[in-house]
């Protein structure tokens, strides 16, 4: 017989620990490698990642944040933003590409624009924090 091991809290490679349901983010990537390590790196910061290459789950409303790389192979990312809120997402948005971001883009609200290649870590932050200060005039607006 083994003694059961104590429970500990997880923590992500960061130090910090990894907390359940601090959002859950769309991630479109057509580069599988580059969905793969991100999609880890923002599960070991605690965001629930769900990577496609160029398509759009059915249930876009159920997120928290979308990153979608403007770049993809099939279909424009700028298209995919549009149809993503047109069928009802309400999360935050955020835009990645190799190269500079369209005027279009930088006129967007509550959007951010990381260019690549990002620090993984860094861009995990940056989505969290924004969910958070969704999340907080959210309930600062029904608090009124």
């Amino acid at each position: 017989d083994l003694p059961a091991a104590p429970r500990v809290p997880k923590r992500a490679r960061s130090g910090v620990r990894a907390v359940n349901s601090t959002g859950r983010v769309l991630l479109l990537e057509d580069d599988p490698s580059l969905r793969e390590v991100l999609a880890a790196t923002f599960e070991l910061e605690g965001l629930h990642v769900d990577g496609y290459d160029s398509s759009l789950p059915e249930d876009v409303h159920a997120y928290d944040a979308a990153l979608i790389d403007l770049n993809l192979s099939h279909r424009s990312g700028l298209e995919l933003t549009a149809e993503l809120y047109k069928r009802g997402f309400r999360g935050v948005l955020h835009l990645m590409s190799g190269g500079e971001a369209p005027e279009s883009v930088r006129s967007l609200p509550e959007m951010s624009f990381l260019r690549k290649p990002f620090d993984p870590l860094e861009a995990a932050r940056i989505i969290r924090k924004s969910i958070d200060k969704k999340r907080r005039s959210a309930v600062d607006s029904r608090a009124l």
